[in-house]
């Protein structure tokens, strides 16, 4: 959104997370699809399983030995499509490569800051997915 602080999104995204989340069941049925993954040469899976308290509410990637971290990997401000609630799993599509992964997350349920969460240096093939678990621990490939 043009002019918003990111704070202001922040608060937005966790607002509307809670009330879809009351409503994922009555709503599922009526629900339509997001926007279309890209297509890949050589795709490969990355699964996320949220173990902290909070939403995961950005997933961001970036090819090894590069700085720029991208667009979310949510493609999505929909207050369910665009998280990952605590204890669920998402899968990810992306071209096979060496990837940095960012995950963000609340501390809990309640708004608060955002925890980085790192996975460097992971190789994505076609072979098999990539599982990352993501908690409230200490990363140790956690970037100092």
């Amino acid at each position: 959104m043009a002019g918003c602080e990111p704070s202001s999104r922040l608060e937005t995204k966790f607002v509307w997370s809670v009330l879809a989340c009351a409503l994922v069941a009555v709503g599922a049925a009526a629900c339509g699809g997001g926007p279309a993954n890209p297509t890949y040469d050589n795709p490969s899976e990355l699964r996320i399983e949220n173990g902290t308290r909070g939403s995961i509410i950005y997933v961001h990637a970036r090819a090894c030995g590069t700085t720029d971290w991208g667009d979310d990997l949510f493609m999505s401000d929909h207050p369910v499509d665009g998280t990952i609630a605590p204890d669920a799993t998402r899968t990810f599509i992306l071209e096979a490569g060496c990837y940095d992964i960012r995950a963000q997350h609340l501390e809990s349920s309640i708004p608060g800051p955002l925890i980085d969460k790192f996975l460097n240096n992971q190789t994505l093939s076609t072979d098999s997915p990539v599982e990352w678990r993501v908690t409230h621990g200490t990363d140790p490939d956690e970037p100092s």
